[in-house]
């Protein structure tokens, strides 16, 4: 039987080898490949362009949604959770909340706590940026927001005060779902 690492295996490829060794790996490697496949075959690559369309138009759709929560209030505090790639880790490449942060910080009238526990500085992206605060510590960041947008499905956020959330339920975007037992009417 032949392994998938194998050289000799007529199937072996490159990104076949990164992902049987280290499945992480294969996160990495998928946009690559993602692109590679569409702009190689883009007739057999529909379902491909049209997930990539709506990936790229999300950022826009959340920060006009933040936006909006923020209308008629005067120098709003937005509580951005999470800004990694995906949840629990600290890879920040590639990260559509870092595009939400960088969109919101064009109106200098915010001010933005951004909370991510998996970070213990700014990226290099955002540190020049004026308005923006990072801290680990989401409780403080809720109780002191106007808008609150959960970005990011870490761990941390899951066991938040249900009652600090109710209160602002009419200001919270859960862009992850974990809330949405929390946040639904009549709850």
């Amino acid at each position: 039987m032949m392994s998938g690492n194998s050289s000799s295996s007529p199937t072996a490829t490159r990104a076949w080898t990164y992902s049987s060794r280290d499945p992480a790996s294969a996160a990495i490697a998928f946009p690559l490949t993602r692109g590679f496949l569409y702009y190689s075959a883009p007739e057999l690559a529909r379902m491909i362009k049209t997930a990539r369309e709506i990936n790229d138009f999300m950022p826009g759709a959340v920060t006009r949604e933040i936006e909006e929560k923020c209308r008629g209030m005067k120098n709003p505090t937005i509580a951005i959770l999470g800004l990694s790639y995906k949840p629990d880790i600290d890879d920040l490449r590639e990260s559509p909340a870092i595009d939400v942060v960088k969109k919101l910080i064009t109106d200098s009238s915010l001010n933005i706590i951004i909370v991510e526990p998996h970070i213990g500085e700014l990226p290099d992206s955002l540190k020049a940026l004026p308005g923006l605060k990072l801290t680990n510590d989401p409780a403080s960041a809720i109780e002191e927001a106007d808008v609150i947008a959960l970005l990011v499905a870490h761990w941390q956020f899951y066991g938040m005060s249900k009652k600090a959330i109710e209160e602002k339920r009419d200001r919270i975007i859960d862009a992850t779902g974990i809330w949405h037992d929390i946040l639904k009417p009549g709850c």
